[in-house]
């Protein structure tokens, strides 16, 4: 969870106990039930390769179906970045874990995008 790294308002949104550290987000309750990918920018302060690093080891390969460190990525390269290459990786895996109904599939595969460099 998020700390707020303030007493006051850390008790205010996570209660008693909480007011120093926040609780920690209980992940082995994620099950294998939606396949993760993990994407880390190795330039990212916010989601670390330290933090993705324990992520992935509490998680494991039953549950992580691709965990990829990208080079010269920071947290917002994700969304605001010239480099949106990874965009291609997800829309494979998205099409291998959660393939789309014949229907719309048909429609999509009719849209040309590239997302190289």
């Amino acid at each position: 969870m998020w700390d707020y790294m303030n007493k006051k308002t850390n008790l205010e949104v996570y209660g008693e106990g909480f007011e120093v550290n926040p609780p920690i987000i209980d992940v082995s309750q994620i099950t294998d039930s939606v396949p993760i990918a993990l994407y880390v920018g190795d330039k990212d302060d916010l989601a670390t390769i330290y933090d993705n690093d324990w992520l992935y080891s509490e998680l494991g390969d039953d549950i992580v179906i691709s965990y990829e460190i990208l080079e010269n990525f920071g947290h917002s390269t994700f969304n605001f970045g010239r480099n949106q290459t990874y965009f291609n990786k997800i829309a494979e895996q998205i099409a291998t874990y959660n393939p789309l109904p014949e229907e719309i599939k048909v429609q999509v595969e009719s849209i040309e995008l590239s997302f190289d460099e």
